[in-house]
């Protein structure tokens, strides 16, 4: 009878068994839970940003009008999810310079995507608040993808 409690709203447990739960015993509609970032295995900082960015993009991609989610919309879906996908293959490629040049290309992919959600807002699809934030988030990405270069493209010094 306790799994079939677990379910029931507080009111219907007081109800059915006579005793108010505690705190420590409460059932997941109760609990006030927020929305948690998506984290790497180890936590790579670029990565949580990313899917930062991510969930907070997709949504504004469905207010796009419809003659134009296949078009822009689209574009900057793949351009985003390619950013992922380089950031993923660049924490695991094992050689420095695969690892360099994945990291170049990512550097180009978020300034494609930085022009794209530029392009969006010119043509009104973005309000002024969005983009700010959105160019806020992608302009922290970018520097720290280009600190992550740094690591990998410096010189030798002597």
């Amino acid at each position: 009878m306790i799994c079939m409690m677990r379910f029931l709203d507080r009111s219907s447990l007081i109800y059915i068994t006579g005793f108010q739960p505690t705190l420590e015993w409460r059932d997941l509609s109760m609990s006030e839970s927020k929305p948690k970032s998506i984290t790497a295995p180890d936590d790579l900082l670029i990565y949580t940003k990313m899917g930062d960015f991510l969930t907070w993009l997709f949504p504004i991609l469905n207010t796009f009008p419809k003659s134009q989610r296949m078009v822009i919309s689209q574009q900057i879906s793949n351009s985003a999810l390619t950013c992922l996908r380089l950031i993923v293959s660049a924490r695991n490629a094992r050689q420095t310079r695969r690892k360099a040049s994945l990291l170049f290309e990512l550097n180009v992919e978020l300034e494609i995507l930085w022009k794209l959600l530029t392009v969006a807002h010119a043509i009104g699809f973005i309000n002024a608040k969005r983009t700010e934030n959105g160019m806020k988030q992608l302009l922290e990405l970018g520097k720290m993808c280009g600190g992550w270069i740094k690591r990998y493209d410096d010189p030798p010094q002597n």
